[in-house]
C-alpha cells in the first residue's frame, strides 16, 4: 500500500506540475496528508487551469491514480483542481 500512495502521489503532483500552468512558467503546488480515522487521505492541489485530456493522448496519469487508489476524486474549479486519493488503514 505505501508504494500505491507514493506513486499516486508522485502522478498527481507531476500531472499538477505538468498541466496545470502555461509552458515555461510556474504556479504553487499544495500537497495535504491527513489520518481520518481509518483512512489515508492525500489531496494534491494546483492553482492553475484545468484543462479537458486530450482525447489523442489518454490521460494515463489520471488512470494509474484511480486504479492505485481505493477512491479517487479529481475537482477541477475556477481557482485551480484538486485530486484527492484515500485508502483504508487496514485491509478487510
Amino acid at each position: 500500500m505505501i508504494c500505491d500512495i507514493v506513486l499516486s502521489t508522485y502522478e498527481a503532483m507531476a500531472n499538477a506540475v505538468k498541466h496545470a500552468y502555461p509552458p515555461n512558467t510556474v504556479g504553487p503546488l499544495e500537497l495535504r496528508a491527513e489520518l481520518d480515522r481509518d483512512t489515508i487521505v492525500i489531496t494534491v492541489v494546483d492553482h492553475g487551469c484545468w484543462r479537458q485530456p486530450d482525447r489523442h493522448a489518454p490521460a494515463r496519469g489520471l488512470a494509474l491514480i484511480r486504479a492505485l487508489s481505493h477512491r479517487a476524486a479529481v475537482v477541477p474549479g475556477p481557482h485551480g483542481t484538486a485530486v484527492r486519493m484515500s485508502w483504508p488503514t487496514s485491509t478487510p
